[in-house]
C-alpha cells in the first residue's frame, strides 16, 4: 500500500535518508538504499527521489512499497531498567536518562536509546509521535550527559514544548565536576556556539562571532583539591554549550578530552543535567511551572563524587 510523507518543519533540508529513517526506524539503511535505487519512492509527481536529496518543508514523498522492516528497535530485556520515569501528566513525561546512551536511535538495531526504552514503557506515545523514532522526545542530552529527557504525548504537544525549548521558557540547571578553580562569583557566560567541520563547537563570548546565542548562569558550589563543582542554569539549547563554555574558562568538564580534559579511569565526563523546569499545561502560555530533579546517577559517578569529596551535597542520590 502507498503511503505518503509530508516533510515538516524539523526535516526542512535535511536528507532523504534522515526523513526516512526517523518515519520508519525498523527499516535499516541498506534497505532504504535499494528501494530507492528500484524507484520505489518518488515524489508526488513521481519524480525519482535519491538517496542524499534534501527537500523543504510541505514536500510530499511518495513511497509505493515499503521495504521490510526488523524488530531490533527494543532494549534487551536483561536491560529494562536502565531508564526511569520520574514524573508524568496528561501532557508530558520525564526521563531519567543515565550517561553512556543516546537519546534517540542512530539506526534500526540501535536498542541503547532513550526513544526505545520509552517505546517499550509508554508504546502508547511513540505510536503515537510524528516521527516515531523520535519518540515525542523534545530535547537532547549528549551521549555521555546523565540527566532529565522531556516527552511529549501527541504530535501537537511535542510541538507546543518544542516551541517552549526555541522561545527559552524551558529552564535546566546542570551539575558539573571541572577541573580547576571556578568563578567565587556567580558569572554569566553569553556569546555564541558554532559547530565546526570537526564535529566540535566552539563558544565566542560577547555580541559578536557567528553561530547560536548561548546564556548560562554559572555558580560555584564547592572546591576541593583541584575540582569545583559548579551549576549552570540555562534556558538554551545549543549542542555542546555547557562544554565549551567552561573550556573557555580554562576549567573543563573533567574527562570531556574533546574539550581539554584529561580522560577519567572510566568512559565519559561528568556532566548532569539535573533538573529540569517546564510549563504543566504547555498549551496555555501562561501555565504553572513544575521543577523536576533528577534523583539517579551511574554508580561510577557516585564514586567519583564520594572521592573528590562532594557527595553530602546529594545525599538522597541513588544508582541506576
Amino acid at each position: 500500500m502507498t503511503k505518503i510523507i509530508k516533510i515538516k518543519d524539523c526535516f526542512h533540508g535535511k536528507r532523504i535518508e534522515k526523513i526516512l529513517k526517523a518515519n520508519f526506524p525498523n527499516i535499516s539503511n541498506r534497505e532504504w538504499k535499494i528501494s530507492l535505487d528500484k524507484k520505489h519512492i518518488t515524489l508526488s509527481d513521481n519524480s525519482p527521489v535519491n538517496w542524499g536529496d534534501r527537500y523543504a518543508v510541505g514536500t510530499e514523498i511518495k513511497i509505493i512499497k515499503l521495504p521490510p522492516q526488523n524488530n531490533n528497535w527494543l532494549p534487551l530485556e536483561n536491560k529494562m531498567n536502565k531508564i526511569k520515569i520520574i514524573a508524568e501528566n496528561e501532557f508530558w513525561l520525564v526521563l531519567d536518562k543515565p550517561s553512556g546512551m543516546h537519546s534517540l536511535p542512530l539506526a534500526s538495531s540501535d536498542n541503547e536509546n532513550a526513544a526505545s526504552y520509552l517505546r517499550y514503557l509508554r508504546p502508547e506515545i511513540v505510536e503515537k509521535a510524528d516521527p516515531p523514532a523520535e519518540g515525542g522526545i523534545v530535547n537532547r542530552l549528549d551521549y555521555w550527559t546523565s540527566g532529565l529527557l522531556v516527552a511529549a504525548k501527541t504530535p501537537q504537544l511535542y510541538i507546543k514544548l518544542r516551541g517552549c525549548l526555541s522561545n527559552h521558557r524551558l529552564e535546566k540547571e546542570y551539575i558539573a565536576l571541572v577541573n580547576g578553580k571556578a568563578p567565587q562569583k556567580r558569572q554569566w557566560l553569553h556569546g555564541k556556539v558554532a559547530g565546526t567541520e570537526k564535529d566540535r563547537t566552539i563558544f565566542t563570548p560577547g555580541e559578536g562571532g557567528k553561530g547560536k546565542r548561548a546564556i548560562s548562569l554559572l555558580e560555584n558550589l564547592d572546591y576541593n583539591r583541584g575540582i569545583s563543582l559548579v551549576k549552570l542554569t540555562t534556558r538554551f539549547g545549543c549542542r555542546h554549550q555547557i562544554r565549551v563554555q567552561l573550556q573557555s574558562l580554562n576549567i573543563p568538564i573533567m574527562g570531556d578530552v574533546k574539550y581539554g580534559a584529561e580522560s577519567l579511569a572510566f568512559p565519559g565526563f561528568f556532566l548532569w543535567a539535573r533538573k529540569i523546569t517546564i510549563p504543566v499545561n504547555p498549551e496555555q502560555k501562561r501555565s504553572k511551572k513544575s521543577t523536576l530533579s533528577s534523583t539517579h546517577l551511574p554508580a561510577n559517578w557516585i564514586d567519583l563524587l564520594k572521592k573528590t569529596g562532594f557527595k553530602p551535597h546529594f545525599p538522597h542520590l541513588k544508582s541506576f
